[in-house]
């Protein structure tokens, strides 16, 4: 799957890349640069342990490439070592809490001092706060919406006394409006405007439109559906088990639970 590396040119005038995998370095000419779009920035954000207690998730915007093949998602750092700053990846969640591994002088290093690489986009002519609705997807500001869970096959909903799951119909409690959050979204009920979906405590929950309730589109081609990660709490993301349940945020990550169809 995809691996954070590290590359250069070599003597002659090649391409390559090191990357490290099962206590290895390895060495490959297939793999890609990170571009930036005109306009955007990226900045380095210090790892902080006492921090990352608080709120578990990596910082808005951090880089991360997907999830590799054995399910584990991995973000894009600089591990600041005795060997210098190198590129790495680093995991959030591990047994023994968040670490990163980079690779020099053919082997793997594990270490816990890095910072994330994180993107800031560029303002959008056209949508508030530069916010760029998803192409092919219907999530433009002040949209009509309902999510169909693609796990358990009804909507999304909030309920009046503010609980979340996916048992809904096509009601008030089941019907959203969709905001622009800077390059991001919030979705609140088009009836009961004050009333917002947010990840918060690592929580499905309900909020009134502040930092839990903004939420980035990730689109999955391959089936038409959507997930939405928090972007106050990253890696976290809305899931329904097939249940029609609420499935906790931190555990979901981008596969069927966390998917819906845009209505």
């Amino acid at each position: 799957g995809p691996i954070p590396a590290k590359a250069q040119q070599n003597q002659a005038q090649q391409n390559e890349a090191w990357y490290w995998y099962k206590d290895e370095e390895h060495r490959t000419n297939n793999f890609h640069y990170i571009k930036m779009k005109p306009g955007c920035t990226l900045s380095f954000e210090k790892f902080n342990p006492e921090t990352f207690s608080r709120s578990p998730c990596a910082p808005k915007g951090a880089l991360r490439t997907g999830k590799r093949t054995d399910g584990a998602v991995y973000y894009v750092v600089i591990c600041h070592s005795h060997h210098g700053s190198v590129p790495g990846k680093a995991k959030l969640h591990t047994p023994t809490g968040p670490k990163a591994w980079y690779p020099h002088g053919g082997k793997e290093h594990e270490h816990r001092d890095f910072s994330f690489v994180v993107a800031h986009p560029a303002a959008q002519p056209g949508y508030p706060g530069g916010y760029m609705p998803p192409t092919g997807n219907p999530l433009s500001p002040g949209a009509t919406v309902r999510l169909t869970s693609k796990a358990h096959g009804k909507n999304l909903r909030i309920h009046s006394h503010g609980a979340v799951d996916g048992r809904g119909g096509t009601g008030e409690w089941a019907t959203f409006t969709v905001h622009a959050r800077g390059p991001y979204i919030a979705l609140s009920l088009t009836n009961h405007p004050n009333k917002f979906l947010a990840i918060r405590n690592n929580q499905l929950t309900h909020g009134t439109g502040g930092k839990f309730c903004t939420l980035i589109v990730i689109q999955h081609p391959e089936d038409g559906t959507i997930s939405l990660e928090s972007a106050e709490s990253r890696s976290q993301h809305v899931g329904i088990l097939p249940n029609g349940e609420p499935k906790g945020p931190h555990q979901t990550g981008t596969g069927a639970h966390s998917r819906f169809y845009v209505n």
